[in-house]
């Protein structure tokens, strides 16, 4: 296929050229659009604060203006003079590249900047034309009759096709850099978790689990959108849903409890979908109220069998992906450095066990006595590490076992304060 070349000249908001032209290769069949993602590939110093289709580009009307402008001062005399005299178009990014062959582009990370009376216009028509690329994307989407693979032919929605439709497209429109990643199921998150496996005696019910999401989007390695595509017809509330939403409290928790940018307020807010066999769709918005301990869900349904309902999941993601996208330098580094310190502290702590087969009543030595004890709320490990629950109950409130059955809990409160009865409540 043939390629062809074109002339590129980054500008920023106040029309000040950004380094030198440069020459871009493009294929004859080839769009703004893909150049667009070109620049951006080739220019992430310059780009990262938006993303490719916030790139606009105008073609240079007089093409003879910029041929002897090789200096920054004749650039900057150039650019002034063609924006000044209204001597550029804007170009559209459905416009072919083979229609602007040899001829110089001036590229604008944004709207474009203000230079005459009708600046106000212009910036809303940019505007327009960004909105009107997202509604293309959705429209993709939309336009392929995805559902006759799970409604017609009664064959399941699984991850794969999940994929194919919605997430491989999602993840070409993330944001760019390190801290923003995506993961499929065939790989871990970057760090365990540990739950408690109350029916294993006192000293090994802290164990260890890696969880792993279908689709998983993690910025500054902290998960914030999670997928679980069910593949096959099941019961309301799935094994694998309950452990989505159990996982992704964990992560709420975290969040709120030690990473500063959410600390203050509790204002992290974890993104999770659980797309069933059927094409329904749940969406869950995982938080916590600023004063409590307990993780609540808000739960949205869809349905994936009809194309408004593919629109309408399309930009639920997106605009999940735009929350991702924002955030400081600050609380980047602040995520990282938290996540890896509770990654280490893990590491060292010999209390906490593999999660590998939990432990049955079978294994391991039985004790027999009568009466009952108290379930203690912080756990000291060999090396002198102390593991504490995130929400205290009062003092007079206990959470007691029979040491015979460990798994089968009871919550007490005591008589006196100075007593050592207690009465159990339920």
């Amino acid at each position: 296929m043939e390629n062809i070349f074109v002339w590129c000249l980054l500008i920023d908001h106040g029309k000040k050229p950004m380094g030198q032209i440069f020459k871009v290769k493009m294929l004859f069949d080839d769009h703004v659009s893909d150049l667009q993602l070109e620049i951006k590939k080739r220019t992430p110093s310059d780009t990262h604060e938006v993303d490719a289709d916030e790139l606009v580009v105008w073609r240079c009307k007089d093409q003879t203006a910029f041929v002897n402008a090789e200096t920054s001062e004749l650039l900057q005399e150039q650019v002034n003079k063609v924006f000044n005299n209204e001597n550029v178009e804007r170009l559209s990014t459905m416009q072919a590249i083979a229609d602007v062959k040899d001829q110089t582009l001036l590229v604008m990370p944004g709207a474009f900047p203000p230079s005459s009376p009708q600046s106000s216009l212009r910036d809303l028509t940019c505007v327009l034309v960004q909105l009107q690329v997202r509604v293309h994307r959705t429209m993709q989407i939309v336009s392929e009759p995805w559902e006759r693979d799970w409604q017609k032919s009664l064959w399941p929605l699984n991850e794969d096709l999940a994929n194919a439709i919605f997430f491989f497209m999602l993840r070409l429109r993330l944001p760019e850099g390190r801290e923003t990643t995506t993961q499929r199921g065939d790989a871990s998150w970057p760090f365990e978790l540990v739950m408690k496996c109350s029916n294993a005696p006192s000293y090994n019910q802290l164990r260890r689990h890696k969880p792993r999401s279908d689709f998983l989007v993690l910025k500054s390695t902290l998960p914030r959108l999670l997928v679980e595509v069910n593949s096959a017809a099941s019961t309301q509330w799935p094994q694998d849903l309950i452990r989505m939403l159990l996982e992704g409290s964990a992560i709420v928790r975290f969040a709120n409890g030690f990473v500063d940018a959410f600390k203050l307020k509790k204002n992290f807010i974890l993104v999770a979908f659980y797309i069933r066999g059927q094409g329904e769709v749940n969406r869950f918005l995982l938080f916590q109220n600023e004063n409590g301990h307990e993780v609540f869900y808000h739960e949205h349904t869809l349905f994936l069998n009809t194309p408004v309902g593919h629109a309408e999941f399309a930009l639920q993601l997106y605009n999940a992906v735009h929350v991702v996208g924002e955030g400081s330098e600050e609380e980047h580094h602040d995520t990282i450095d938290k996540v890896r310190q509770f990654r280490r502290a893990l590491e060292k702590c010999e209390a906490v066990h593999p999660v590998g087969s939990f432990y049955n009543d079978t294994q391991g030595p039985k004790t027999k006595r009568a009466g009952a004890e108290v379930e203690p709320e912080t756990i000291v490990t060999a090396n002198g590490m102390t593991l504490e629950l995130l929400y205290k109950k009062p003092s007079h409130i206990l959470t007691v076992y029979r040491p015979s059955v460990p798994c089968k809990k009871f919550t007490a409160k005591k008589v006196r304060e100075d007593s050592n009865k207690l009465e159990v409540l339920g």
